[in-house]
């Protein structure tokens, strides 16, 4: 829900994304930063508020479940018909 700016050691600025969400009924946060622009953290927090939207929590590409994988594919071709 926040872009944070954080300066660094050496004096350059890089941006924090923390979304706030609701995973069985508890609230979760999840942050990232390392952004070298406002701009490529507000891709990230796009990104992170569609998997939410879609999945209910954002994925780690190396933690997707089966059925997240299985409902991407069903919903991929059930638009190209």
């Amino acid at each position: 829900m926040s872009i944070t700016p954080r300066k660094t050691v050496k004096g350059t600025t890089t941006y924090e994304v923390a979304v706030r969400y609701k995973k069985f009924g508890r609230k979760v946060q999840t942050s990232k930063r390392g952004f070298r622009t406002h701009k490529e953290a507000e891709i990230y927090q796009a990104k992170l508020y569609e998997q939410i939207k879609r999945y209910g929590q954002p994925l780690n590409c190396d933690k997707l479940t089966l059925k997240a994988v299985y409902d991407e594919f069903m919903q991929k071709e059930k638009n190209q018909y």
